[in-house]
């Protein structure tokens, strides 16, 4: 009976470790680009804040195999949150300006968003993944 106790406390913190535990939050760094998907949220290491990427707001890039005027514009919606202050939302844009937001001394940039759009195929709006960068402002 002891052992098995030890066993499943072992197993446990095995798979508390390894983030298939509850609570588990990716945590990312500062001055690397990282992925996150639609819906997802990470902890910046540093600074000690969550990002969530809420939404897709628009994807009106231009599909691949199609001739278009310009080569639209992708958008998405992130919040971040430091602590129990309350969230700030905004917005992030592939093409057009604002690309970076500034969150107490950090830039969070919008580096790509994945997948490209192609001609007749729809990308339901959680299938998203964004890279993303945090880089400390002054450095």
């Amino acid at each position: 009976m002891k052992t098995r106790l030890l066993f499943a406390a072992f197993t446990l913190f095995v798979v508390a470790g390894t983030g298939y535990g509850l609570g588990f939050q990716k945590r990312v760094r500062v001055n690397r680009e990282f992925d996150l998907k639609a819906g997802s949220q990470v902890i910046v290491k540093e600074g000690k804040f969550k990002l969530t990427f809420v939404e897709l707001v628009e994807d009106s890039r231009c599909p691949e195999g199609v001739d278009c005027i310009w080569a639209g514009n992708g958008k998405i919606c992130v919040t971040v949150i430091k602590g129990s202050h309350k969230a700030v939302s905004f917005e992030l844009n592939t093409t057009t300006d604002p690309k970076s937001f500034t969150f107490q001394g950090y830039d969070i940039t919008l580096m790509k968003l994945a997948p490209y759009p192609k001609a007749n195929v729809e990308t339901k709006k959680l299938n998203y993944v964004a890279t993303l960068k945090v880089t400390r402002r002054g450095m």
